[in-house]
Parts: structure tokens; C-alpha cells; sequence
């Protein structure tokens, strides 16, 4: 037998239904929007350096051979770091089927550089986790640092108030 809005007998139809999840975060009288929610759950509105950061730690994650672990990874870092989350996982696509062939064979390159050649399998891992990890904070530092240069310039361009105004002649 059920009763209410799908509830088995016994319980109250207060408890549990549609509206339940969206009661518990926005109680009556609240004056917490779902907009204003969503928003601060995806950062917007956050400052040029914690998005310019998300991004250049998604770029960075993303350019490590950690596939199957770099949005978890990236999301669990973003929350403690408190960046913004939608840019962390921005930079994370960066590892895709048509560019990981040319990360992985660059991350190589540059170990191979860098260590001597080994013919044992240790040396070449050696070398190419080496160049993975240095491809990462490049990538990651070069995309914190421009997009930081870009918002930083957008935000100025935003806030300086036009000729007219300020009241002065066009």
C-alpha cells in the first residue's frame, strides 16, 4: 500500500519526495537562489588568479600519464586548493586520443635529453617520467601565467569606466 507521493506505509508524507534534496539546501525563507548555489559551486566570479591557477593545475594534471585518475585527481585538488573547479577540469582535456600520442612522445623527448641512455627498462622509465613531470609544470606554469595575463587585462578593460561616464566629452 503506499501512500502520498510515493511513500511506503508508515512513513510520513513529509518525509523524503521530489522536493526533499532541494528543501534540505534551500530551506523556507532562505535567501540562497539555485542560481546563487550553482554559481559558487562553479566559481564564477572567482578572481583572475584562482581561475588562471585552476587552469594552469588542469593543464598540469592533464599532461601526466595518469589517465584513468586525472579528473579525480584534479577535482579532489581544487576543492583543497580552492581554485576554480570548471578550469581545473578545462585544463585536464587537454589529454585527448589525438594529442596524447604527441604528450607522451614529447614527455619522452625530453627525458631521453635529459638522462643519459640506458638500455635497461628502468632508465627509460626513469627518463620518461622525468620528462612527464617537467612537461607538466611547464605546461601548467605557461597557462597559469597567460591566462592570468589575459583575465587580469579583460578585468581592467571591464572596470575603467568610459569617457562618457565620467562625464567628459566624446
Amino acid at each position: 500500500v503506499v501512500i502520498g507521493e510515493g511513500q511506503p506505509l508508515g512513513n510520513p508524507v513529509s518525509f523524503g519526495g521530489p522536493e526533499d534534496g532541494v528543501n534540505r539546501f534551500f530551506p523556507k525563507g532562505s535567501t540562497t537562489s539555485l542560481r546563487e548555489a550553482a554559481r559558487a559551486l562553479l566559481g564564477v566570479g572567482d578572481t583572475p588568479g584562482r581561475t588562471a591557477a585552476g587552469a594552469g593545475l588542469g593543464v598540469a594534471i592533464g599532461l601526466l600519464p595518469l589517465v584513468p585518475f586525472q579528473t579525480a585527481l584534479a577535482l579532489v585538488l581544487a576543492f583543497l586548493l580552492r581554485l576554480n573547479r570548471p578550469a581545473v577540469l578545462a585544463g585536464t582535456l587537454i589529454w585527448q586520443p589525438f594529442t596524447a600520442p604527441a604528450i607522451l612522445a614529447a614527455s619522452f623527448a625530453v627525458g631521453r635529453s635529459l638522462l643519459p641512455d640506458s638500455p635497461a627498462a628502468g632508465g627509460k622509465l626513469a627518463a620518461f617520467a622525468l620528462g612527464a613531470a617537467l612537461l607538466s609544470a611547464a605546461g601548467g606554469t605557461a597557462t597559469a601565467l597567460g591566462l592570468y595575463a589575459v583575465l587580469r587585462r579583460r578585468a581592467r578593460r571591464n572596470r575603467a569606466p568610459s569617457v562618457l561616464q565620467a562625464g567628459g566629452q566624446a
